[in-house]
C-alpha cells in the first residue's frame, strides 16, 4: 500500500508530513493568477511521478477509508510534528474538508496547516491545531473576504512593491505584511505562531 504522505522537500523540513492532490481540477476557487503561475504545475512538469501520487491520493480522499488511512499513517510517522495539507490542490468540497477536521481532531499535538481559495466552505469547526490561511492574489474577485476562526488572508503580491528587508514587512491596505523568506527550513512563522499572525506575502518566484 502506497503512502499518502511524503516527508519534507527542498523548502520544508523532514518533521513536516505533506499531503497533495492534483492541482487545478481540485481548486474551485482558482484565479487567473493561479492558472498562470501555479507552483504545483511546475513541480509536476519537473517530477512527472508526483502526478501519479497526487491522483492516487485524490482517489483515496474521496473514499470512506480516507480518514482511517490518514490516521493510521500519521501514527506511524512519529517524528512528524506538523502536517502541510496541499502544496498541490485545495479543499474541493465540504465533505473533504470535514474529513481533514476529523483527522486533525485525532492529533491535538500536531499542527495542521493549509492555504485555500475555497472561501465558500465552512471552517467554523476547525480545531485549535488546524490553521487555515485564506489565500488571495491581484486577480482574486473577492479580495476582502470575511475572516473566520483561525483563517487569515495571505496576499501574493507583485514584485514591484517595496519591501523593507530589515523588518521583513511591507504595508498592504494600511496593514503590515510579513514577507515569506522562501523556506520553512529557515522560518516557521506561519504554523508555530497562530495567535500572532499578520498578513503574509509570497513574492513571485
Amino acid at each position: 500500500m502506497k503512502n499518502l504522505f511524503s516527508r519534507g522537500n527542498t523548502k520544508l523540513p523532514r518533521n513536516i508530513a505533506i499531503f497533495n492532490i492534483p492541482e487545478v481540477k481540485t481548486c474551485p476557487g482558482k484565479t487567473k493568477a493561479c492558472l498562470q503561475l501555479c507552483y504545483a504545475k511546475k513541480a509536476t512538469r519537473q517530477y512527472p511521478l508526483t502526478l501519479l501520487q497526487r491522483k492516487r491520493n485524490l482517489r483515496v480522499s474521496i473514499s470512506n477509508q480516507f480518514v482511517s488511512r490518514a490516521i493510521q499513517e500519521l501514527k506511524r510517522m512519529k517524528t512528524a510534528d506538523t502536517v502541510r495539507i496541499h502544496e498541490a490542490g485545495d479543499f474541493y468540497n465540504q465533505d473533504y474538508l470535514d474529513k481533514w477536521i476529523k483527522i486533525a481532531t485525532n492529533f491535538p499535538k500536531l499542527i495542521f496547516f493549509a492555504y485555500t481559495k475555497s472561501y465558500s466552505l465552512d471552517y467554523g469547526k476547525l480545531p485549535k491545531n488546524f490553521i487555515v490561511f485564506y489565500s488571495s492574489d491581484w486577480t482574486t474577485k473577492h479580495y476582502s473576504v470575511q475572516l473566520r476562526n483561525q483563517a487569515i488572508m495571505m496576499p501574493e503580491l507583485k514584485r514591484k512593491l517595496k519591501i523593507n528587508n530589515t523588518k521583513l514587512s511591507m504595508v498592504f491596505n494600511k496593514q503590515k505584511v510579513f514577507q515569506c523568506p522562501g523556506s520553512c527550513k529557515t522560518c516557521n512563522y506561519c504554523y508555530t505562531k497562530p495567535n500572532k499572525l499578520k498578513l503574509v506575502s509570497f513574492p513571485l518566484h
